[in-house]
């Protein structure tokens, strides 16, 4: 029994014991994640991949007549005025497509109206960029047979103040890189994407003689307003076929 209490005191694992250990371990996996982001991260990474979300700013930058609205969940890309006009302000926006997942288009007597938006995918884009705060730890209540204790909560004290120099040399690259990572695949996949037809019909409708151009055309991506039968519209023909209800678009590239 004296043995069996001695092998207790000097060799029994707590509960306190293994929350300093986890503890530990955490601290040294996220010490190690710095230390390579910092030796091999690019530092203007989450600048560069705000200003690829900044939909205003890239409109300002090409210097067309586009209106920019934000709305709860949702970016809208807005302009009118004549068919070339809209067309060129379509074709100027081009890089900045692949963040809109609907568009609308309206055309007649040479007017035109047309509007991009934004869904979900580009919400989780902007999600990407909060930097959510690292859970708080609390160190473990004390218990009677723990050893090593304050060796463990030396280790871990040294190991936080480390954690903390590397994060506030990288600034927000810190807490936000291991979310970009994870939204790298979709960046991919929305980059992808074949492009929008809106600037193929907008084509098509400058291409046709004065007289045959400036009749009644309103569509949306996915459902068709007016002519309700695509074939029988020059501008969509080819472009648009009607399929259970759904649309399918055959365009080319931007």
């Amino acid at each position: 029994m004296r043995w069996l209490f001695v092998g207790l005191l000097f060799g029994c694992e707590t509960e306190e014991t293994r929350a300093w250990a986890a503890r530990r371990a955490e601290l040294e996996q996220r010490k190690a994640e710095l230390a390579q982001l910092e030796a091999h991260g690019s530092p203007d990474r989450v600048a560069d991949f705000r200003r690829s979300l900044d939909l205003a700013a890239f409109v300002r930058e090409q210097g067309v007549e586009a209106r920019v609205f934000l709305g709860p969940g949702t970016v809208r890309l807005t302009a009118s005025g004549t068919v070339k006009a809209c067309r060129d302000t379509v074709k100027a926006l081009a890089g900045a497509r692949w963040l809109t997942e609907g568009w609308r288009l309206r055309l007649e007597a040479d007017h035109c109206e047309w509007e991009a938006r934004t869904g979900a995918d580009f919400t989780r884009l902007e999600e990407a960029l909060v930097a959510a705060p690292s859970p708080k730890w609390s160190p473990p209540p004390p218990r009677l047979l723990s050893r090593g204790v304050a060796e463990a909560k030396e280790a871990v004290a040294a190991l936080e103040a480390k954690v903390r120099a590397s994060e506030a040399r990288l600034g927000a690259a810190a807490l936000i890189q291991r979310r970009l990572d994870q939204v790298d695949p979709l960046v991919e996949s929305l980059r992808a994407r074949p492009a929008p037809c809106d600037l193929a019909v907008l084509d098509r409708e400058l291409a046709l003689d004065d007289g045959a151009r400036g009749k009644l055309l309103e569509i949306e991506h996915d459902r068709v307003v007016h002519p309700l039968e695509p074939r029988g519209d020059f501008r969509l023909r080819g472009l648009v076929e009607v399929h259970e209800g759904v649309l399918l678009w055959h365009c080319e590239a931007l």
